[in-house]
């Protein structure tokens, strides 16, 4: 009944603000159709755009309020009225957006009557839903009809302020031309600037080339020795240049801030047959060996024609290694999400447990040094110095092996919240450091991909499973889990038995086929189901403007209702309409869970909604992971649900 009863005020206040507007647009063309014929005998037409631009206000005005009741924008797509009058008034007689605000106008005199029946529906609500609702404890009767009303004057405006499908259009082109000549005249600077930086900077070194040879002519019948010192200095190589401004720059067109070109590449002649080293990265035979140059690159690679970003990030890597690298670079191999084979396949399938990790690409030199490498192509070896002892784990075999770093809690299982606080330390070693001691990470080992200088991606999984399990690599912070052929029915159970987040099933016929989200590798996620209770929600963006864009929720800790997360997944276009709906029903003003979650712009609404949603695990501080929305309980109360944080939530 609150609920209610505060939804019918704002109902209230909104249709008596409509009742206002309505009154000054009576007014308002009243007075223009009278004062019209006089104003342009008089006056002129020249009044047209300011009469225009009036219009446009109150239609304005109106767009949001109709906004503020309904939680959805409604956009105007106008012509600007700048320039001169003739083009002013040209834009103001043509512009459809004058035809759409006139066209409300005339409308709003049929409908805007709407908003006085206001007047007889709330004395009406005192006698009926008091006595209905109040005495009786009922459903209350005549103050949804409140509500209704302006909804149904809210939607009947929104459809006329709503400008046409060609009206938006025209907008965006324009917004669009507007934009791209302000690009085009950045690019043309940008490239009379480096015309000028190439040009002039060639120039004054050749002037100056000139002037050392012409002294040396000079200096070399009466001092040779100083013909010979300028002469030297000519054929020097020399990393700087001046520009057209007198300053120097370390290349063609860049201020300062990029590197040196290294003397001009003057060694180019004299590295891979005629080339320069850092392009010399294509092997002869055998696997690929990377041989970058020993300066890193200053700028991201371009992609490829047909490059993923994912293979053009590994390329970057490997051009960017601040040393010869024996080692082919590989991508690791991704899994498609998917269900178990069908039981007359599961012998051809193998099965490993899904870790909860980061994934990463393990290098072994054989020297003793290590370098992991995740998924990205980022080297992060220096976030965990827990696993360099691996680096002399095979001698002096050279290795590429696939991996995943974990960290485990106390029963032993990944958690990967705890994993989140040694991710991003790759630059702060020192804190790597102390964490690897108190709280050390486990890498585990499923795949090997190059051994003792041979490919082994053509083989086939089972083939390399048998390779990686032969090198025995067990350690203090690294081992080689075991993988099962069949049964991937009892696997899948075990894994869910124990907590664990999910299965991976590989062909045991599959070769390794890097940077690629295969069929041949299925990945099962363990997911759960709960019920929860909203207690809010955050608007959406773009063409969920309106609606809500995800929905905060709670479960029953006791008397408090704890907030576990933030839902924005599961719903078809109908269910976030019906959502909607109910939740402006509920709305209120005061945020129903304890301790007050940190949601910027939520709305609250009174928790007596429940759903159920799906999720993967809890983290370790209750909050759902990768939640999304499966369906509305309707036919239970939050009293009958089952909405209860567990006492023991995995």
């Amino acid at each position: 009944m609150r609920a209610t009863l505060r939804q019918a005020g704002r109902a209230t206040v909104h249709l008596v603000l409509a009742a206002a507007m309505a009154f000054g647009s009576y007014l308002f063309i009243t007075v223009l159709l009278i004062t019209a014929t006089g104003a342009v005998a008089v006056v002129g037409i020249w009044m047209v755009p300011e009469t225009v631009l009036l219009i446009r206000r109150i239609a304005d005005a109106k767009r949001r309020l109709t906004a503020r009741w309904t939680g959805r924008e409604v956009p105007e797509a106008y012509q600007p009225l700048t320039g001169p009058l003739p083009h002013r008034l040209r834009t103001a007689v043509k512009d459809p957006g004058t035809l759409t605000d006139l066209r409300w106008m005339v409308a709003y005199y049929a409908y805007g009557w709407l908003t006085v029946l206001i007047l007889p529906l709330w004395p009406a609500a005192l006698v009926v839903d008091g006595v209905w609702a109040g005495l009786l404890r009922r459903a209350p009767v005549v103050l949804p009809l409140v509500v209704e009303l302006a909804d149904l004057e809210a939607r009947w405006s929104a459809a006329l302020l709503r400008p046409s499908p060609q009206a938006l259009l025209a907008k965006r082109v324009e917004r669009l031309t507007a934009t791209r000549a302000d690009a085009v005249a950045a690019h043309g600077a940008e490239l009379r600037r480096i015309e000028r930086d190439l040009h002039d900077g060639a120039q004054a070194h050749l002037v100056a080339l000139s002037l050392r040879i012409g002294l040396a002519q000079r200096a070399h019948e009466g001092d040779p020795e100083a013909a010979r010192k300028l002469l030297a200095t000519t054929s020097a190589p020399t990393d700087r240049r001046p520009t057209s401004s007198g300053r120097s720059t370390r290349g063609p067109g860049s201020p300062g801030g990029r590197r040196a070109t290294s003397s001009r590449r003057s060694s180019t002649s004299a590295t891979c047959g005629g080339r320069a080293a850092t392009s010399c990265c294509t092997p002869t035979t055998g696997p690929p060996t990377w041989a970058p140059s020993a300066t890193p690159a200053t700028e991201p690679a371009p992609l490829r024609s047909g490059e993923t970003p994912v293979r053009c990030a590994w390329r970057a890597a490997a051009l960017s290694t601040p040393h010869p690298v024996t080692l082919p670079l590989i991508a690791p191999m991704l899994a498609t999400p998917g269900t178990l084979p069908s039981a007359a396949q599961d012998a051809r399938w193998a099965y490993e447990t899904k870790q909860d990790g980061q994934r990463a690409v393990v290098y072994l030199a054989g020297d003793g040094s290590v370098v992991l490498r995740a998924r990205s192509g980022e080297d992060i070896t220096a976030a965990y110095p827990e696993l360099r002892p691996i680096g002399g784990a095979l001698g002096r075999t050279p290795a590429v092996l696939d991996a995943e770093v974990l960290a485990l809690d106390e029963q032993g299982r990944a958690d990967f919240q705890l994993l989140q606080a040694r991710m991003g330390l790759v630059q702060a070693p020192g804190k790597a450091a102390r964490l690897a001691a108190s709280a050390p990470v486990h890498l585990v080992l499923f795949d090997v991909m190059h051994l003792s200088g041979r490919s082994l991606l053509r083989l086939p999984y089972a083939r390399r499973r048998a390779r990686l399990e032969g090198l025995g690599l067990e350690g203090p912070y690294w081992s080689t889990p075991g993988a099962i052929v069949g049964h991937g029915r009892e696997a899948l159970e075990a894994t869910r038995a124990h907590g664990l987040e999910g299965l991976l099933c590989k062909r045991l016929d599959s070769v390794y086929e890097p940077g690629v989200r295969s069929r041949n590798w299925i990945k099962i996620r363990n997911m759960r189901t709960a019920d929860v209770l909203i207690g809010g929600w955050l608007p959406g963006k773009g063409r969920l403007t309106g609606l809500p864009g995800a929905v905060l929720v709670g479960q029953r800790a006791g008397a408090a209702l704890r907030y576990v997360g933030s839902v924005g997944t599961g719903w078809s276009e109908a269910e976030r309409l019906e959502l909607a709906a109910l939740l402006r029903a509920g709305a209120t003003d005061v945020c129903p869970f304890d301790p007050v979650p940190a949601a910027p712009g939520a709305y609250w609404v009174l928790p007596r909604l429940v759903g159920e949603v799906r999720f993967s695990t809890r983290t370790r501080a209750g909050l759902l992971r990768q939640p999304s929305w499966l369906r509305l309980r309707t036919d239970l109360t939050p009293e009958e649900s089952a909405a209860d944080i567990p006492d023991n939530p995995v």
